[in-house]
């Protein structure tokens, strides 16, 4: 159902609809941080066929070397596979909190409603993914007019920025008591105060794990 249509090509199916090898395809697949595919297994669908030959005939337009390619396709496969675990988290807690569900039969709850929310997310996800990626283009464009002429050397870009690092003091005497529930909801709190803080104030959070959070601001 989230796969939008039935999924009919193996491996092999899917080297040939889109020009990939064999090779290739299971490198693709590993950047994307997903799980090995057996090749014998009916996992596809025209969807993807069509996508990776768009991106085939990308590869090949734009010249992308194999590392570069590979940065840009784990970008985008570390960074949606922690969105969608946090959006069928974020359902689950929903739906226990609404239903008065326990943990199990929340997370099963989920399982079924979460299908019917997939539009919904595809929009969001798009609409502020466009979002950011204007303001990511904004951001270089504007630093490198400002940085212009100040360095000599051509290969290395001068940004300047500030890096912030923001932590829990004391967490561990804070949370000795506190049951796993009560721990996730005080650290998931704070990341999300901090975040709040950096991004009215134009800053980005570039990292964040426990009882920490790093971000860079041009300010």
């Amino acid at each position: 159902t989230v796969l939008g249509t039935e999924t009919k090509y193996d491996m092999a199916d899917l080297s040939r609809l889109t020009g990939w090898t064999r090779d290739e395809l299971d490198q693709l697949w590993l950047w994307a941080g997903l799980p090995a595919p057996d090749p014998a297994e009916m996992l596809f669908n025209d969807s993807d066929a069509e996508g990776l030959a768009s991106l085939r005939e990308f590869r090949d337009r734009e010249n992308f070397e194999g590392q570069s390619l590979a940065s840009l396709i784990r970008s985008i496969g570390t960074t949606v596979e922690r969105l969608a675990v946090w959006q069928v988290e974020s359902l689950a807690k929903h739906l226990g909190s609404t239903r008065n569900l326990g943990d199990t039969a929340a997370r099963m709850e989920a399982a079924a409603f979460a299908p019917e929310q997939t539009s919904m997310l595809l929009f969001l996800i798009q609409k502020l993914w466009m979002r950011h990626y204007a303001a990511a283009i904004h951001r270089l464009t504007t630093e490198t007019i400002l940085r212009r002429g100040v360095s000599d050397d051509d290969q290395q870009f001068p940004l300047v920025c500030g890096v912030g690092f923001a932590w829990i003091a004391d967490f561990l005497d804070q949370t000795r008591n506190y049951d796993l529930p009560n721990l996730g909801r005080f650290v998931q709190e704070f990341h999300d105060q901090v975040a709040d803080i950096v991004n009215a104030n134009g800053g980005r959070i570039v990292n964040n794990s426990g009882d920490y959070v790093i971000y860079v601001t041009a300010r």
